[in-house]
């Protein structure tokens, strides 16, 4: 077993989804990466032979992860990226996008670009943000065709974040144990 960094599990949630069934050359696509290692949530997957894309608008966090992790790493706002200009990014098997209240347009606009993904771990906060945003992507992601795996991801009980699989991963059973999850957040 690998050690993992993530802070609610979402790189065991991908190994267990994807790695444990094979897929040991993935591609990521990580933004809002932050730190390079604690609390990273494709850190463990690079360390299996994954490779991806690191998104920040920390120019501190930006140059930690250039000097740290394997990856291509980009200093830009997810919301104003070129996506085209991107074309290896069209189809991830992992997303991780966490950047609190810019995650609805940013996840606009990767859907308006195409961007399509097998397993993501989606940063909603509702229990800051209230839930008009968490249920606005929600619907976005039903309408292009993902299944939410797992509703209101918490962390010290708060609910901050929902996960995502395409369709052909549906069904697959995996253990959750490790996985604090919170009553939704009230309207």
């Amino acid at each position: 077993m690998i050690p993992f960094h993530s802070q609610a599990g979402q790189d065991r949630f991908v190994f267990e989804m994807l790695v444990r069934r094979g897929l040991l050359d993935g591609k990521f696509l990580d933004i809002g990466c932050c730190e390079p290692i604690k609390l990273s949530n494709t850190y463990a997957l690079e360390q299996v032979g994954w490779t991806g894309d690191l998104f920040d608008l920390d120019p501190n966090a930006v140059a930690q992860c250039i000097k740290v992790r394997s990856s291509r790493v980009h200093l830009m706002d997810a919301t104003k990226a070129r996506w085209e200009e991107f074309p290896n990014l069209k189809r991830v098997d992992y997303l991780s996008l966490d950047v609190d209240s810019a995650t609805l347009p940013t996840l606009e606009v990767l859907l308006a670009a195409g961007i399509k993904f097998r397993v993501a771990t989606i940063e909603h906060d509702s229990y800051r943000f209230g839930v008009h945003a968490r249920d606005r992507m929600r619907e976005m992601l039903r309408a292009a065709g993902y299944h939410c795996y797992v509703e209101n991801v918490a962390s010290e009980g708060l609910p901050f974040e929902d996960w995502w699989v395409e369709e052909s991963l549906r069904g697959l059973k995996i253990d959750l144990s490790f996985v604090e999850t919170a009553a939704p957040t009230p309207p």
